[in-house]
Parts: structure tokens; C-alpha cells; sequence
């Protein structure tokens, strides 16, 4: 008998060091997840650092070209005005066929004030005209 209690035993301790040793592997596994999470963070922040290195070496390559693009921008900055005129009107055009706006209201009302305008001054013309004979 003392050799099956010994077996018995002796399977036992075996068991549980196979449970330990799952449990163990099981751990292992969620750390070694951690830590390649953390290297793929590492390895973002190292390149961004790396970026702005790039950046930091460029910076006087940039600023030479942004002087040159001030310079230029003096130069063209009619054409500049010219191009977002004709930006905004076109863009006032595409609102007013959304919202179903007479673009032509405002010079339509205008000119219906200057021919009232010049009745008036051909009603002086002839009153001059009168009077001259």
C-alpha cells in the first residue's frame, strides 16, 4: 500500500505543478502582449521624435523659402485678389441657385431708379428749350 500512496502522491504534486505551469504560461503570455504594446508605443514616439528632428534640421531651408514666398506674395498679391473675386462670385452664384435668389434684383431696381432719373432731366431740357424760344 505504501507504494500506491506513494504514486498516488507523487501524480498529485505532478498535477498541480502542470496546473501551475499553464497558469505560469498563461501569465507569460498577457506580459509578453504588454510589452509589445509597449514597444510599438516606444517605437511611435521614437519616430516621431525622429520627425521632428527632420523638421528641426529644415527649419532654416523653410524659413529661406517662406522669405521667398513673402517676396512673391508682394508681387502677386493683385492676382491674388483677382482669383478670390472671382472665387466669391462664383460662390455667391451657386448660393443664390440653391436659395433661389435674383442675382439681378439689385441692378434690375437700380436701373428702374435711373430711368425714372432721366424723364426728369428731359422735362429740364425741354422746359429750357421753351424758355430759350
Amino acid at each position: 500500500m505504501d507504494l500506491l500512496q506513494n504514486l498516488m502522491d507523487t501524480c498529485t504534486t505532478l498535477t498541480r505543478r502542470v496546473e501551475h505551469l499553464e497558469l505560469d504560461k498563461i501569465a507569460q503570455a498577457l506580459e509578453i502582449t504588454k510589452l509589445k504594446q509597449r514597444v510599438k508605443k516606444m517605437e511611435k514616439r521614437n519616430k516621431l521624435k525622429g520627425i521632428i528632428v527632420n523638421i528641426d534640421a529644415d527649419e532654416d531651408v523653410v524659413r529661406e523659402d517662406a522669405k521667398d514666398v513673402a517676396a512673391d506674395a508682394k508681387d502677386g498679391q493683385d492676382v491674388d485678389v483677382d482669383d478670390n473675386a472671382d472665387i466669391q462670385g462664383r460662390k455667391a452664384e451657386s448660393q443664390a441657385e440653391i436659395y433661389k435668389i435674383d442675382l439681378e434684383h439689385a441692378n434690375k431696381v437700380l436701373s428702374m431708379q435711373k430711368e425714372e432719373s432721366e424723364p426728369a432731366e428731359l422735362q429740364e431740357v425741354v422746359d429750357v428749350v421753351t424758355t430759350a424760344k
